[in-house]
């Protein structure tokens, strides 16, 4: 089975509360009817809906949750029922497997007289052959869900869901039974808080993570929960009142939660918690230590073993990068705090000696901003990094003339990229522009300034994480002056133009 999870961005309030899960579903379907032993073979068709919520009013609009599908490998048992009401021998709890390649449903149900009816339950279990209903079929599945605790792999988790479907009368025109499955048992989902990281109180954050859990119970008993996705986690259980209950740990904090809640078979219920240790305030400084996680950590402090090993990058400017790189803003809105300059350096060439202005191919087929320093468009003395990779990156996909046009400058810090992914939202690594590499060097003022004593102090920080490749050399941007050609800094922090074909540096640099 099944489970797809769409959420929302969290909405912090302090209370407990229902949510809603969307109903949808999933058909597989037999080969073209054909005639066996007992008669012609039943197509089979079956769908199945999503949990829905305790309270929800008709009129209200569904939102995302929980979409319930069948999937590849999935076992229903169908029983069928003469007209007198008697289970019928030969159709008494017949397996059908679900192939997600071809829609099928592997298992043999025949036609049988006028007024056989059909039910069905999943997940399909041999011990549910003497079972004479859907009724007896409920009771013993949650007379066995009673006794588990351990629902935390997706596996576990699906077989505790039973689903069963009415009484159902087969197409004998088409010869086919579309059964219709709902859940029989009940759901509880606790989404717990999370601890959001600011630059500021007012500031929007920039990066938040799941508090640790460290017990849930429910009805008295410690079970193992479902994790859907970091910080949200689910447990089929028998419909009725139970108690849930909690702890959790949040900023060196210890917090528990409590609900007595009434679950209804096909129902669940959403316990939304929060706490009031749930935000950390960093001022942020040039030098700071940017972990993989998005979390900072002091430039004065002295990293530990673990903040070495997350370690990913130096903070070298604090405020907004996406002011005017508008492909910045759309990609990554909640990047407007400041740059990341990488641990690693990669030496390349920036291309081939070509004759081509990559931003003339690039003004006239896409809609990114001028990568260039020249006319009314001219980005010289603008913070476009990011746009400027990403619009090489899209000529290099799609705008070469030949091989010896690829930017390989773009394609290393590309692979780089993707090499080392972080977990926050920040911008993912590229190559900066050369107003970010002035930053680098000399902060903020005229770019033609040709100090390094920025770059000094980031060198400081770096000599304090293992590994870590300090500043030095000459180092290309993205930023192009003319054909063939392309800004560079030095070690001194002089700009300069040169000819692609050199060997220089590329040092990625990221926005969060």
């Amino acid at each position: 089975m099944l489970h797809i999870y769409k959420f929302d961005e969290m909405k912090k309030i302090f209370c407990i509360l229902p949510a809603v899960a969307m109903l949808a579903g999933c058909t597989g379907k037999m080969n073209a009817p054909e005639s066996g032993p007992e008669g012609q073979v039943l197509t089979i068709e079956a769908s199945c809906c999503g949990f829905s919520d305790m309270d929800i009013p008709e009129s209200k609009t569904i939102e995302d949750g929980a979409v319930t599908m069948f999937s590849d490998g999935d076992a229903i048992g169908v029983f069928g029922v003469d007209s007198e009401g008697n289970i019928i021998e030969t159709c008494r709890n017949v397996k059908c497997v679900y192939d997600g390649t071809s829609a099928q449903w592997d298992g043999k149900v025949y036609l049988y007289d006028a007024g056989t009816k059909y039910f069905a339950y999943y997940p399909y279990s041999e011990e549910m052959s003497t079972m004479t209903g859907v009724d007896d079929i409920t009771a013993a599945f949650a007379a066995s869900l009673s006794d588990i605790t351990d629902q935390s792999s997706h596996a576990l988790y699906t077989a505790c869901d039973l689903m069963t479907t009415g009484m159902t009368a087969p197409d004998s025109e088409s010869s086919s039974l579309r059964l219709s499955f709902s859940h029989a048992m009940s759901m509880v989902e606790i989404e717990l808080p999370q601890v959001e990281y600011k630059v500021s109180e007012d500031a929007q954050p920039y990066y938040s993570i799941p508090v640790t859990s460290s017990s849930l119970k429910i009805g008295g008993k410690e079970v193992a929960p479902f994790m859907v996705e970091p910080g949200v986690y689910r447990f089929i259980m028998v419909p009725g009142e139970a108690t849930v209950s909690g702890e959790f740990s949040s900023l060196g904090k210890d917090f528990t939660y409590e609900s007595t809640l009434a679950f209804t078979s096909g129902r669940y219920k959403r316990m939304k918690i929060t706490s009031s240790s749930s935000s950390i305030i960093h001022t942020l400084s040039v030098g700071d230590f940017f972990l993989k996680s998005g979390a900072l950590v002091s430039k004065d402090a002295t990293l530990t073993a673990s903040e070495q090993e997350d370690c990913i990058g130096v903070v070298f400017w604090t405020s907004d990068p996406s002011s005017v790189d508008v492909t910045l803003q759309k990609d990554c809105p909640g990047c407007t705090h400041g740059l990341v300059v990488a641990l690693d350096e990669i030496d390349t060439k920036w291309s081939a000696e070509v004759n081509v202005v990559v931003n003339d191919w690039i003004k006239a087929n896409t809609s990114y901003l001028s990568i260039g320093t020249t006319g009314d468009d001219a980005n010289t003395n603008n913070i476009v990094g990011y746009n400027n990779t990403m619009a090489i990156d899209h000529y290099n996909r799609n705008g070469l003339a030949e091989a010896a046009d690829v930017v390989n400058a773009v394609e290393e810090v590309m692979q780089y990229r993707a090499a080392n992914p972080v977990d926050c939202g920040a911008s993912g690594w590229y190559l900066p522009s050369v107003k970010e590499l002035a930053l680098l060097y000399m902060g903020d003022g005229s770019i033609w300034a040709g100090k390094n004593d920025v770059a000094l102090e980031i060198n400081g920080s770096l000599a304090k994480v293992e590994g870590a490749v300090q500043l030095s050399g000459d180092y290309w941007s993205n930023t192009e002056t003319a054909a063939g050609s392309v800004h560079r800094i030095e070690s001194s922090g002089k700009i300069t133009s040169t000819r692609v074909f050199n060997v220089y540096k590329v040092r990625p640099v990221m926005a969060f």
